[in-house]
C-alpha cells in the first residue's frame, strides 16, 4: 500500500468537476498491482465537502479493500458521518476483470438511498 502508484491516469472524457477529480485522484492512488484495476470513489456531501476512497487490493483479492468502502471509513474518520452523501462518482481504470460498480451500487444503496452512481472512465495519461 506504501508503494509507488501506477502511471498517472486521466479521464478518459475531460471534466472540470472536482468530485470527478477527486475520485480520479484516489484511482490513481489506489493499489491494484495483481489485476491492474484502478478505481476510486469521491462522494460529495450535503456540506458541499467531499471525501475519497481508493481501491487497495491484496494478493488474495479478499479481503481487498473497495474504493466506496474506504469513502464512507473516510467520512466518519473525519467526523463527517451525520453528513448525507448527495452524489457520489467512480472512476476505474483497466480491464473489466473486477467490476467496482456493481457492489458500490449496492453499498451506496444501503449507505443512501436514491444516490445515483455516477460512473466514469480513467485512462493512461
Amino acid at each position: 500500500l506504501l508503494d509507488q502508484a501506477g502511471p498517472a491516469l486521466a479521464l478518459a472524457i475531460a471534466s472540470d468537476d472536482p468530485l470527478e477529480h477527486a475520485a480520479l485522484g484516489a484511482a490513481g492512488a489506489s493499489y491494484a498491482p495483481y489485476t491492474g484495476v484502478r478505481a476510486g470513489v469521491a462522494l460529495r456531501l450535503r456540506s458541499g465537502a467531499i471525501v475519497a476512497g481508493r481501491y487497495a487490493e491484496s494478493a488474495a483479492h479478499n479481503p481487498s479493500l473497495a474504493p466506496l468502502a474506504m469513502a464512507l471509513s473516510a467520512r466518519e474518520l473525519d467526523g463527517r458521518e451525520g453528513d448525507e452523501i448527495a452524489a457520489a462518482v467512480l472512476v476505474a481504470a483497466g480491464s473489466a476483470l473486477i467490476d467496482h460498480a456493481a457492489p458500490a451500487r449496492t453499498l451506496l444503496g444501503a449507505a443512501a438511498p436514491g444516490v445515483r452512481l455516477q460512473l466514469r472512465e480513467a485512462v493512461a495519461a
